[in-house]
Parts: C-alpha cells; sequence; structure tokens
C-alpha cells in the first residue's frame, strides 16, 4: 500500500505509522513534489522491508503511473524500471490500483484526486512471471515479450532462452496498432490482433511454436 500525503504533513503520516506497530518506520523525502506517495504496509514485510517509508512519487515513471491510475480510476502499469527486491535491485514493473475513500464521488479526475487515499501496488518480475512457461510445453514454445506504447518502438524485457530468433517473414515489430500477426501450420491457422490505437501501454508477445511455420503475437494492454 502506497498511501498519499501532502510533503508538508510527512510527520503526521510518520507518527500514525509507528503509532501502528512499525516504531522504525521513516518517510522518504527528497525532491519538491507538493504531494508525497509514500509506502506504508508491504508483504512479505521480512523481503521488502527496505521499500516501507520510499516515497514511489519521486521518480518521473513511477509518479506519472500513481497520477494516471488516481485520475482514471484504473489499473496502470509502468514501463520496466529498476524495483527493490530484498536488499537487491531488479528489473520490473509497478502496478498501481488507486484506492479512494468511502462515501466520496468519483465521476471525473477532479473528483477522483480529492477522494484519494492511496494505492494498493504490486511489484511485477517479468522473469519470475515468464521464466517456467516453457517447461509447461515441453520446450514447444520459444517466445520473447516487449514492453511498448502504441506509436513507439516496442522494447523487448524478455526472452526465454535468453534470446529468440525470427526472421522478418514471420515478425514485423513496426507493424501498425491493430494489425493482425497469423501463423500457419498444416491445415491451420491462427491470428492475434495487436493493440487496437487506445494509446495505452502494452505486453506484447511472440512466440514460435515446434512444428509451425512462423510465428503469432498477441498484446496485453493497461
Amino acid at each position: 500500500m502506497s498511501s498519499a500525503c501532502r510533503a508538508s504533513r510527512w510527520g503526521d503520516l510518520e507518527r500514525r505509522v509507528r503509532a501502528e506497530g512499525l516504531v522504525d518506520f521513516t518517510v522518504e523525502r527528497r525532491g519538491d513534489n507538493p504531494d508525497l506517495y509514500v509506502v506504508t504496509l508491504i508483504e512479505p514485510l521480512a523481503r521488502n522491508a527496505a521499500a516501507l517509508g520510499r516515497d514511489v512519487g519521486g521518480g518521473t515513471t513511477r509518479r506519472s503511473a500513481a497520477v494516471q491510475a488516481m485520475r482514471t480510476g484504473e489499473a496502470i502499469i509502468t514501463k520496466p524500471i529498476a524495483l527493490i527486491e530484498g536488499t537487491e535491485n531488479v528489473q520490473g514493473a509497478l502496478l498501481f490500483l488507486p484506492v479512494y475513500a468511502p462515501g466520496f464521488p468519483q465521476t471525473d479526475a477532479a473528483e477522483r484526486e480529492r477522494a484519494l487515499r492511496g494505492w494498493v501496488y504490486a511489484s511485477l518480475r517479468v522473469d519470475e512471471l515468464l521464466a517456467n512457461i516453457g517447461a509447461a510445453t515441453d520446450g514447444q514454445i520459444e517466445y520473447e515479450v516487449f514492453d511498448a506504447v502504441v506509436g513507439a518502438p516496442p522494447a523487448a524485457i524478455f526472452a526465454a532462452g535468453g534470446r529468440v530468433a525470427f526472421g522478418d517473414a514471420d515478425w514485423h515489430a513496426g507493424a501498425p496498432a491493430g494489425a493482425a500477426f497469423t501463423a500457419s501450420a498444416t491445415g491451420r491457422s491462427m491470428a492475434a490482433p495487436g493493440c487496437s490505437g487506445c494509446g495505452r501501454r502494452r505486453f506484447s508477445t511472440r512466440a514460435a511454436i515446434a512444428g509451425w511455420r512462423g510465428s503469432f503475437s498477441a498484446a496485453a494492454c493497461w
């Protein structure tokens, strides 16, 4: 959980969380943003204690995603960033889901901002999420995952086995949003649409299946 508070009221937040049992809780104070987005609850605590008190709004990427979630009322995921994992920094992304005070109207962005209490957020490690897909398919699928915003070149964030080699005839990373990618096998075909131009962040996957000619792609938007 990340709680929103005015930068001028950080002391009140610190005292409240300490009174709830986290006696060593300390709010990170850096930058000149008028609002802080402070990590006040996290599980498992033993593994992630270093993240407590951190201002997740202190970086441009994280703050942008948190603000977008607050204003839209939707879950928003960041682009790939460094995450605190125990005592290490690892690559991943953060997903923010806004939490609003009960009884407050939330019909537009301004009302949602006034009603905001904070965010439930989750650290996503793409390597851990996807590492065992190959084993589940007996090694018959090779795949890569890309991150992109519509209109921007996709960036590879995971490749099974380190790298998957696809020919240009099978994959066109610069294809327009909404284009269909197809793969064919004996008597079969498969098509998966890309992002339909919504302008939001997407994870795109391309894969090659043993015995198939070509590759196919799918995209999920955030």
